[in-house]
């Protein structure tokens, strides 16, 4: 996950849709999604604290 971590939210949102339309395994799938909801956790908690 941490080499997903790097990758813009955009840029996880384009791996997922790609991964699932080729038929990547649910476990990749799973790992994506929970790198793009990390980024997301993030991004939150960064605004909450500036």
């Amino acid at each position: 996950m941490n080499s997903l971590i790097v990758l813009s939210e955009e840029k996880l949102q384009d791996i997922l849709v790609d991964s699932k339309r080729v038929g990547t395994s649910i476990d990749f799938i799973r790992l994506v999604e929970d790198a793009i909801q990390l980024k997301i956790d993030l991004k939150e908690m960064n605004t909450f604290l500036n």
